[in-house]
């Protein structure tokens, strides 16, 4: 069935009486995958002169991937709206408790546009924040010092945490999924060309898109799927899925975490080194056995890659920061996290708070010994 997708024509459109939609947004120009069905605008609103970021659900695209699987339309409208709430709960639980690190949901809601032959189609839509870019675009000037990134770092791990306490994993922490606001597109220019320099802008950067989150306690298809397989953890591409939930959720956003300060250092995901250095015989694509039975050797390969970093870290940093990475991306799950919270009570054994405080004390050490 060849369907016209109206939803990828909204600019000049209004919805809820108030947010007028502006403009088109190319998430990929930044390095941005964004979600599979989602389609991004910014809008403002009329009223207040606030501006929004709104995505819409391409239901669209929907119904052509699914209906290629053997899906019905009218499953595929059930699975996108129920995907829209389960967000939507998720953005007013962090609302309600005023998460700092974490965007801010506005608005939430459908919007019904005509498509031929269906008739009249709900489109589920979210406003949020704001945000002047992720660490992509920021990244792309090439003025992005340590220091600043582990700022970064350290308020991901912050919105982590907060997340954590409302019992929500993430799933799909990445570097365009950590936004900062307060740099302008004038000073994006200017930090290019060597005019200003980052430590004299203000880092505020939350963490964005729960299109990928799960909640414990409540069921969804984010259960049983994942964020960006390039991110993932080791247990993902093997097959691998712990039944204790905080092993299974909570671990892998520590995992991402690591991941991200390895990134930060590197420029590639840390999943993608730890595999260059394991044996083609256990390596994932030819590897059948079972996973517990490889993680020796993979522990093996995330110390070889590490050891191979060593030097690309500044000396005062360096310890701390290796074994922060190297606890965080532990490959079992069941140890991945700070040694001494393993010794505690189930429900602290993948807290996030020491390495909130890590994170910060870094950040001290670059801002004071490392900046000219």
């Amino acid at each position: 069935m060849t369907l016209t997708d109206p939803a990828r024509d909204l600019i000049g459109k209004t919805v809820l009486g108030e947010w007028l939609i502006e403009e088109s947004i190319n998430l990929k120009s930044n390095g941005s995958t964004g979600g599979n069905f989602c389609i991004p605008y910014k809008a403002r609103n009329i009223k207040t002169g606030q501006r929004g970021f709104l995505k819409v659900l391409d239901v669209i695209k929907a119904i052509q991937i699914y209906g290629n699987e053997g899906v019905s339309v009218l499953e595929t409208l059930n699975r996108i709206t129920t995907a829209h709430i389960f967000e939507s709960q998720l953005m007013d639980a962090c609302k309600e408790k005023k998460l700092t690190r974490v965007v801010r949901a506005l608005e939430y809601g459908e919007i019904a546009l005509d498509v031929p032959p269906l008739g009249n189609i709900g489109f589920p839509f979210l406003i949020f924040e704001l945000a002047d870019g992720d660490t992509h675009k920021l990244l792309q000037t090439n003025a992005v010092d340590l220091a600043w990134w582990l700022s970064t770092l350290h308020q991901a791990a912050v919105g982590i945490q907060q997340l954590h306490g409302l019992n929500i994993a993430h799933q799909d922490l990445k570097p365009s999924n950590v936004v900062f606001f307060g740099v302008d597109d004038e000073q994006l220019r200017k930090l290019a060309d060597g005019t200003i320099k980052i430590k004299n802008l203000t880092n505020n950067s939350k963490l964005t898109d729960l299109g990928r989150a799960a909640r414990k306690g409540v069921a969804s298809k984010n259960d049983g799927r994942v964020g960006d397989f390039g991110y993932m953890p080791p247990e993902y591409y093997y097959g691998y899925r712990p039944l204790n939930w905080g092993e299974r959720f909570l671990a892998m956003d520590l995992y991402l975490l690591g991941n991200l300060a390895f990134t930060a250092i590197t420029g590639i995901s840390i999943t993608t080194a730890i595999f260059s250095q394991t044996p083609p015989e256990i390596h994932w694509v030819m590897y059948h056995g079972d996973y517990p039975d490889v993680v020796p050797a993979l522990t093996r390969a995330l110390a070889e890659v590490l050891q191979k970093v060593r030097d690309k870290i500044p000396e005062p940093l360096r310890e701390l920061l290796i074994t922060t990475i190297q606890q965080l991306c532990q490959p079992d799950p069941a140890k991945r996290g700070h040694p001494k919270n393993h010794e505690m009570i189930a429900g602290a054994k993948y807290s996030v708070e020491r390495y909130v405080s890590a994170f910060h004390r870094m950040k001290v050490i670059a801002e004071m010994e490392l900046r000219t």
